[in-house]
């Protein structure tokens, strides 16, 4: 899995085979989460967005990675572990300031989702969202 999220770097073709892999089975969802890869998967994001002058993904790639986060924080321990982090709280502002939210609609629900998820709980994702 590691390899599949570093590759992305160079190409995005594995996106579809890392959503299909990672969605659909509990053993490989928690393997990518001992191993931070939702973690690189939000770095991977931001850093190809938060500059919309450069390179940036597409709104189907970000919808595919979305997918992935918001189905990975269905799970408590993925969930807990990335609302702690304040990178989740800044790739929500890259991914809308990187997509026109008129023609992008399945973009922004995925990502309201994803927040929703992770503010569940008593994680700090709410507290932060709040400041």
């Amino acid at each position: 899995m590691r390899t599949l999220v570093s590759s992305l770097e160079h190409n995005t073709e594995c996106l579809e085979l890392l959503k299909s892999l990672i969605v659909d089975n509990d053993e490989l969802r928690d393997d990518f989460q001992r191993n931070h890869q939702y973690e690189a998967l939000i770095d991977f994001m931001y850093k190809k967005n938060v500059n919309a002058e450069g390179a940036i993904l597409s709104p189907g790639h970000i919808h595919m990675i979305l997918e992935i986060l918001e189905n990975g924080s269905m799970s408590e321990t993925v969930r807990m572990n990335l609302s702690e982090k304040k990178k989740v709280k800044d790739l929500f502002l890259v991914v809308i300031r990187s997509i026109d939210v008129d023609e992008n609609r399945q973009v922004v629900a995925s990502l309201i989702q994803f927040a929703s998820n992770l503010c569940y709980g008593t994680g700090k994702f709410r507290r932060l969202l709040i400041a």
